[in-house]
């Protein structure tokens, strides 16, 4: 049975946000996004005096969910989102590499998709996630020029499914942990990421 969100008391207590980030964090394994959406958002509510790190950890999960819900106004609202988690704290790479995918997922934003994904790189050079998804984002753009005819046409957002899909082993298989949830700062290890196996002839 899902559990809808406890709906806001007037309770002030430090703890009280962190409860919806757990619900939040079940609701989304569960696969019930629609609710961990609103969990999410409880937490962050303005009555919480929620350090800065902590709500960059909810804005970065809320943008993880959108992705998941995965509609058009989902992504569009990503992009707010993670803007909003990268101002918090623009040197921390996952909200970087949150920003790309909502650009991925929206699509037509494949420059601004692999700005972020540079930046996210720059910042945490041994970041696989955010290089393995540029250099799919590089070779998509190039594709989609070369089909084109060199227009510089931007290219099209890949199918959601392909931004999110995750294998039956559980490690996501295209863009790593990028949509995945935080229960803190620590990032899950990423899939292995060979540079050999990407050329640009």
């Amino acid at each position: 049975m899902v559990r809808n969100p406890s709906p806001i008391t007037t309770s002030t207590s430090p703890s009280s946000w962190r409860i919806y980030k757990e619900e939040g964090s079940s609701h989304f394994n569960e696969g019930h996004y629609e609710h961990a959406l609103a969990s999410y958002r409880a937490a962050l509510h303005p009555q919480y005096h929620i350090p800065n790190a902590e709500k960059q950890i909810i804005l970065s999960n809320i943008v993880a969910t959108r992705l998941k819900i995965g509609t058009k106004a989902m992504a569009e609202a990503a992009i707010t989102d993670a803007k909003q988690c990268i101002a918090l704290n623009d040197r921390w790479p996952k909200g970087h590499v949150r920003l790309a995918s909502a650009y991925i997922a929206l699509g037509g934003h494949s420059n601004d998709a692999c700005n972020c994904l540079q930046r996210a790189v720059m910042l945490e050079p041994s970041n696989t996630v955010a290089r393995q998804m540029l250099l799919q984002e590089l070779r998509r753009d190039r594709e989609s020029r070369n089909e084109g005819g060199g227009g510089g046409v931007a290219p099209s957002a890949p199918p959601l499914e392909e931004v999110i899909h995750a294998d039956a082993s559980g490690v996501t298989s295209t863009y790593g942990d990028a949509v995945g949830v935080d229960d803190d700062d620590d990032d899950v290890q990423p899939p292995a990421f060979n540079p050999d196996s990407f050329s640009f002839s």
